[in-house]
């Protein structure tokens, strides 16, 4: 929503489930998912999958972990969503989507990061968002723009220490 209303909690990678509150009896979903970059995606049956929780112990315990290290993730990001910064917030985030580097000047880097979704991630507004990154880019933290790539984000390792120093871990 224009207003910042909309709240993005959770990001998958390669790998995870997404929808698996469609396992429950409930018809009704009040969550959808958005790809921020090219992505595969494998549909499931309901009842495949019901059968392969009951019959295979191995997919069993791959899901159930996966299940409940996205409800303590989920959990994290509700309560930095009511007690963290919007600093504090975009700083997760960024590290959250980054992806290391192979460059030795830069720990990681976020692509395909466009304000509008990392204002939705943190849950304000764009201009926020851009307030947040000019700032973060003058003090060193990130660098974007200037002869990168669109939607490229470069970590440093300053962004590292200064989300270590508020107390938040990745």
């Amino acid at each position: 929503a224009p207003n910042g209303t909309e709240r993005l909690v959770a990001i998958l990678g390669a790998g995870d489930f997404c929808g698996e509150e469609a396992l429950m009896a409930q018809s009704r979903h009040a969550t959808s998912a958005v790809t921020v970059q090219d992505t595969q995606v494998i549909r499931l049956n309901k009842a495949a999958v019901v059968r392969l929780l009951q019959d295979v112990p191995l997919f069993s315990s791959v899901f159930t972990t996966f299940l409940l290290s996205g409800k303590l993730k989920t959990e994290v990001a509700l309560i930095d969503q009511l007690l963290g910064t919007v600093e504090q917030r975009l700083t997760r985030a960024l590290l959250d989507l980054s992806h290391p580097s192979r460059d030795d000047s830069h720990i990681a880097v976020v692509s395909n990061a466009r304000q509008e979704m990392l204002a939705a991630l943190v849950g304000t507004t764009r201009p926020r968002i851009n307030h947040f990154l000019n700032k973060f880019r003058s003090l060193g933290l990130i660098d974007y723009g200037r002869g990168l790539r669109k939607g490229e984000i470069r970590i440093c390792t300053s962004l590292l220490d200064a989300n270590k120093s508020n107390g938040l871990q990745r």
